[in-house]
């Protein structure tokens, strides 16, 4: 399994597309160096129930990486330290996803995922319960 790395975080911008199809510049933080990025998804206006959450990005491609929702920032630092030594992820999509070892990055991804995000509530779980009466 591949170990977690240690990053230089920025906030910077990516070019997407909205929902309108307008190209619009999207607010992300960024691991510099590595073409890993998340953002914050927005609450829809009007839904008091809907919390905000964060995606993975591929930043090159603004595309994202898709995984359940993320709810804690710390996590999904936590998921992009553990992504990026995976891959060369500032590679374009088309280069990416031509490697053959495309398919067994994906794997990791999925499982890094699973294991970091099980991890991540039983500790949640665990605290929680350490401070109930």
């Amino acid at each position: 399994m591949a170990t977690t790395t240690k990053l230089e975080w920025k906030d910077t911008s990516i070019k997407a597309q909205s929902k309108t199809g307008k190209e619009i510049d999207v607010p992300v933080r960024e691991a510099v160096g590595t073409g890993l990025c998340y953002y914050i998804i927005e609450p829809d206006d009007g839904d008091e129930d809907d919390i905000p959450w964060y995606a993975i990005l591929h930043a090159p491609s603004s595309s994202k990486i898709p995984l359940n929702p993320i709810l804690i920032e710390e996590e999904a630092k936590r998921l992009v330290a553990a992504f990026a030594p995976l891959t060369d992820w500032t590679r374009s999509l088309d280069e990416l996803t031509a490697d053959p070892q495309y398919q067994d990055v994906v794997q990791q991804v999925v499982h890094l995922f699973e294991t970091i995000d099980t991890k991540f509530w039983d500790t949640l779980m665990e605290q929680r319960e350490d401070n109930c009466w």
